[in-house]
This record gives structure tokens, sequence and C-alpha cells, in this order.
């Protein structure tokens, strides 16, 4: 009896152990993927980081290094820890930069332009603003989706902060569209150009935004 049940349980216990132990095509993938993280991150730092930040991503950068070469070594155990260490310093790096880097800022620069813009009475302004509202929002979407995601998957939190910053992103842009928009004089559109009566006839009245 005793015989039978080890073989029914032999498989099981030992498709764990070679679950758990990661191997040379994995640790390839997520050490190409963290790559990434840090290269994107080193950006963000380099742009808008604190002394703190900086120091994060140095941090960072040393275990990624640790990690590689750990893979050339072929102790591929110690370079996944490695990756997992680097990566829970860039989850609070990407968090913190996000919040106060990307989305308070990007939020302050549509709110000290809408007074201008909304007195301007310019609609395409208007939308301008408009989108980069809504893409402020998404960005904190994003930020609460990767806060809230499992905490033992680090890279796909990362991920959602990334996509957090890429949207405050162009939400800095539409704020800088919307500010030239209202400040361009009427002759300088295409809008207000004087125009045959054929051509105001067969215009396309559709509302196109660059």
């Amino acid at each position: 009896m005793l015989s039978f049940m080890a073989a029914i349980l032999l498989p099981f216990t030992a498709g764990r152990v070679s679950a758990a132990a990661p191997d040379q095509g994995f640790v390839e993938k997520i050490l190409r993927e963290n790559r990434y993280f840090i290269e994107f991150a080193n950006v963000c730092v380099s742009n808008f980081g604190s002394a703190e930040n900086e120091k994060a991503l140095k941090d960072a950068n040393q275990h990624n290094f640790n990690a590689n070469l750990y893979y050339l070594e072929s102790n591929y155990v110690d370079a996944f820890k490695s990756v997992r260490l680097s990566q829970e310093i860039l989850l609070d790096l990407y968090y913190d930069i996000l919040q106060k880097r990307y989305i308070e800022d990007s939020r302050t620069l549509l709110d000290l332009n809408a007074p201008t813009i909304i007195q301007s009475k310019d609609k395409k302004s208007a939308h301008f603003l408009q989108l980069g509202y809504r893409d402020v929002e998404v960005a904190r979407q994003f930020r609460d989706m990767g806060f809230n995601y499992n905490r033992f998957l680090f890279s796909n939190k990362i991920r959602y902060y990334i996509d957090g910053i890429k949207r405050a992103r162009r939400a800095k842009r539409f704020a800088f569209l919307s500010l030239i928009e209202s400040k361009t004089p009427i002759e300088d559109k295409v809008d207000y150009h004087t125009q045959t009566w054929d051509e105001a006839r067969n215009k396309d009245d559709r509302e196109r935004i660059r």
C-alpha cells in the first residue's frame, strides 16, 4: 500500500521541484525584460528623479549586473533571485516617479493652462485640454492597477507603472498643444483664413485634431 502511494505522489513531487528551478531560457527572458525596465527608468530618473531615485536605480542596476554574472556562470537560481531583488527596488522607484514626477506635474500643468484656455474660447485648444485631463486620469488608473496587482508578480506591476508614465507624458504634450493653440493669433489659424464661397460650401465640417 505504501509503495502504491509513493508511486502516485512521486510524479507530483518531481513536478513541483522542476517547476521551482528556473532554467536557462526562463532566466534569459527575465534578464531581457529587466534590462528594458532599467533603461526605461533611467530616462525618467535622469530627467526628473531625486537623489533617492538615483540611488534606488543604481542599486537595482547592481542587482541586475549580479544576475548577469550568475547567468554566465550557469547559476540560474541565483540569477533569478538577483533579478527579483532588482525588480523589488524598481517597483518602489516606478511608483514614486509616476506619482510625484509625472501625474502631479501633468495635472499641475493642465490646471495652470485651464483659465487661459477657457477664456480664449478656442474649441481646438479646449479639446486638447480635455484630452490631457483624460490621459492624467488614465495614468492614475494604471498606477492603482499596478499597486493593487498580485504582489508577487513584479514585472506585471512594473508594466502597469510604465503604461501610466507613457499616458502622463502624453497628457503633458496635450497641455502644451492646448496652450500653443490658445496663444496662436486668429489670423494665423487655417480655420479663419479668407476663403471663397465654393471652398466654404464644400468644406468638410468634421473636426480634425492632429
